[in-house]
């Protein structure tokens, strides 16, 4: 049997900063030239951290405390920091940064709200369980197993 989890570790070693840092709002960059930017929307910039694999700060706006993270770029860091966020008491994590999609009618500076990943990258699919025949990359997998028995046939 494994030892609990310590949420204060976590946040130590990811960002730098205490369970208390991270209030009830999130906004997760991967560009850390985004910080500047989200300080200059800050009301009242609190405290500056850094970790071992991301930074940011705290501050308040609108009487709300905010942390605004970098983190890094590809969905297992974020993935990471999301889940490490959640060792405050973040109740909305917000991600700005680029997606992909299939839609015709997306262009760009539009605002996407994924509610599932495809490409299988392995943390969104996980977080709820589904069988394989309910997920989307699962459904996915099974056709190209059922219709490639040769992979070196696959196109």
């Amino acid at each position: 049997m494994s030892a609990p989890i310590d949420s204060a570790a976590v946040l130590d070693l990811y960002f730098g900063c205490k369970p208390r840092d991270i209030g009830e709002f999130a906004v997760l960059t991967p560009a850390a030239r985004n910080l500047a930017d989200f300080r200059q929307l800050c009301a009242n910039p609190l405290r500056d951290f850094s970790g071992w694999v991301g930074r940011g700060f705290v501050g308040e706006t609108q009487g709300r405390r905010i942390a605004a993270l970098f983190a890094g770029i590809g969905s297992s860091i974020i993935g990471d920091a999301t889940l490490a966020v959640g060792y405050g008491s973040c109740k909305v994590a917000v991600l700005i940064g680029s997606v992909g999609g299939f839609e015709n009618t997306m262009s760009i500076g539009d605002v996407v709200l994924a509610d599932e990943a495809v490409v299988g990258e392995g943390l969104s699919r996980y977080h709820q369980f589904r069988a394989p025949s309910q997920d989307t990359f699962g459904q996915i997998v099974m056709w190209l197993l059922t219709h490639f028995h040769d992979v070196n046939a696959m196109p």
